[in-house]
């Protein structure tokens, strides 16, 4: 299976943190990574991560979107957040408006 990085920027709630791992878990995925400032985990992301707390546990904490992602070779950004509504630029940006590497 090709390595699968999942980074979360800023999350908002400690049980979508754990609800992620689940999911990843359940789809054989470990890589987590947390950028920016995030809620206090314990103990609300182990309740939603149901059996995927290694995962949170094992996550990265970074500053920065590059850190998470600058030596990636292919990226892909999913956000339901209006203020992240971005368009299609020859390198990515964040919502910001910082740019980072492609």
């Amino acid at each position: 299976m090709p390595r699968v990085r999942i980074v979360l920027v800023e999350p908002q709630e400690a049980g979508n943190v754990g609800a992620v791992a689940r999911v990843m878990k359940n789809f054989g995925f470990e890589e987590l990574w947390i950028v920016g400032e995030y809620p206090k985990l314990d103990p609300v992301a182990g309740w939603w991560a149901s059996g995927a707390e290694d995962v949170i546990a094992k996550a990265r904490r970074v500053a920065t979107l590059h850190h998470a992602i600058g030596d990636a070779q292919s990226t892909s950004r999913h956000s339901t957040s209006p203020k992240c509504r971005w368009q299609m630029t020859p390198c990515w940006r964040s919502c910001s408006g910082a740019r980072i590497a492609a």
